[in-house]
């Protein structure tokens, strides 16, 4: 899936925004999917630039994307700085709220290291 919405972008650079959009979130999922979590997470941290005029709702899709492969990861930085772009777009989304959670009490607490 995402080699093919991959092949997609590069070929119809200039197709319509919301094709383009659809492809990239199939894109991102299918890393996520597929357990290629820095692909996923650096596809999510280029949205911005790749897609400037995507419409807010469909990027926050692709940054919580991006949020569960950082965590996949254990990169709680770049968890938590998707996690607060899709606040900025859906403050009240609980799965980011959740998972927010989750990784600050993870970076306060970590487990102690064994004897």
């Amino acid at each position: 899936k995402a080699g093919l919405a991959a092949s997609f972008l590069s070929q119809y650079k200039d197709s319509d925004i919301s094709f383009r959009t659809n492809a990239y979130i199939m894109m991102v999922k299918g890393y996520l999917d597929s357990r290629s979590f820095q692909k996923a997470l650096d596809s999510a941290e280029r949205v911005d630039t790749e897609l400037p005029n995507s419409p807010d709702e469909r990027k926050a899709a692709i940054y919580s994307f991006g949020m569960a492969a950082a965590q996949n990861l254990n990169q709680a930085d770049s968890a938590v700085r998707l996690g607060e772009k899709v606040l900025a777009i859906v403050p009240d989304d609980a799965n980011t709220l959740i998972t927010l959670a989750t990784t600050a009490l993870a970076v306060a607490s970590p487990p102690a290291p064994r004897p």
